[in-house]
């Protein structure tokens, strides 16, 4: 029933007069109009959206007075937000994370138009963002060390490392700290939490931390206002 739901979804969304139809890749940051007077839908083919982020009192509440909650639908997956009076004139950041374990980064430009449908469309052969040559096998590893770093748990096989004292890396517009180590299956995690230290917004690029040996990079959130912080998870 549910992908049923999905598939008839999608059809509406390719022929609405107001739909966007975007072709992603995981952690991709996307950038999308939002109405500022009528609610926006976003929907994924194949997939669901499970969680999202966005920054404090950004989106309208609709449900007494709980931020951000129900808006996605537990049985179809859709996301539906409209952007509140405080932020209709600047563009800020919605994180998503979908039932398949996808990570997207909606860059939303609020405009006077009307409701917008998004539809995300995902590029077939990319699970990861990785640097090695990628197989199956390959990226379902990437994916599962992923989630291990992100619960910032280790199972049983895996050794975690507390990093003390915590490691800090300085540079002129942010702060690197680094958490922890999870070591398992010949791959090494690492966990971070990246601090914006300027007075202006700052737009986190995972190119910055391709280091010798990285193999994946993922990053919470990639917009981030003065001083925020949004954890970075680096596996090699």
């Amino acid at each position: 029933m549910k992908k049923i739901v999905m598939i008839i979804l999608s059809v509406l969304a390719l022929n609405a007069q107001c739909a966007q139809v975007k072709m992603v890749r995981n952690y991709e940051d996307i950038d999308v109009r939002a109405s500022i007077s009528e609610p926006n839908s976003v929907m994924i083919e194949g997939d669901r959206i499970q969680d999202i982020k966005a920054p404090s009192n950004s989106l309208l509440d609709t449900c007494n007075g709980k931020p951000n909650c129900k808006l996605i639908d537990e049985d179809s997956g859709v996301f539906t937000f409209l952007p509140t009076t405080a932020f209709q004139a600047r563009t800020f950041s919605i994180n998503l994370r979908t039932e398949n374990g996808y990570f997207y980064n909606l860059r939303v430009e609020p405009q006077p138009i009307p409701s917008q449908t998004i539809l995300l469309k995902t590029y077939k052969k990319t699970i990861v963002q990785a640097y090695e040559p990628r197989t199956s096998d390959y990226e379902k590893s990437m994916v599962e060390f992923l989630k291990i770093l992100i619960s910032e748990e280790a199972p049983e096989g895996f050794v975690k490392t507390k990093a003390n004292p915590i490691k800090v890396y300085q540079s002129k517009h942010s702060r690197l700290n680094k958490l922890m180590t999870i070591r398992g299956n010949d791959l090494c995690g690492e966990v971070y939490v990246l601090t914006n230290t300027t007075k202006h917004p700052l737009e986190v690029k995972e190119s910055w931390f391709n280091w010798a040996g990285t193999k994946s990079v993922a990053i919470a959130k990639t917009h981030l206002e003065p001083f925020d912080q949004t954890k970075l998870y680096r596996i090699s």
